[in-house]
């Protein structure tokens, strides 16, 4: 029988099978993190069209209120007193309005 030689025995020994273990073990921890990103992403974006604020944007101000608004924020402390009210037909008028 034959006796490898000390070169021979060395040979093809770049790859340990402990840092193969660790490399691919690092690459699936950062798949998976990759994964669990664009899956939040995606629920980000699909957040039933609500626009999420942006870092260093102000939100925009209507350039003009909506009329109908304006008159109910205007009639809403008297619908609140009448709420409030002991009388039945008050409350449930303010509560239809």
């Amino acid at each position: 029988m034959v006796t490898p030689s000390k070169d021979n025995r060395n040979f093809k020994k770049g790859i340990d099978a402990e840092d193969g273990r660790r490399r691919r073990e690092a690459s699936t921890v950062q798949i998976r993190k990759d994964k669990k990103e664009d899956g939040l992403q995606k629920r980000r974006r699909d957040a039933g069209g609500a626009v999420l604020p942006q870092p260093g944007v102000a939100p925009r101000a209507p350039d003009v209120p909506d009329p109908a608004l304006a008159e109910i924020l205007k009639s809403l402390p008297e619908d609140v007193l009448l709420l409030q009210s002991t009388h039945r037909g008050m409350q449930v008028r303010a509560a239809a309005r």
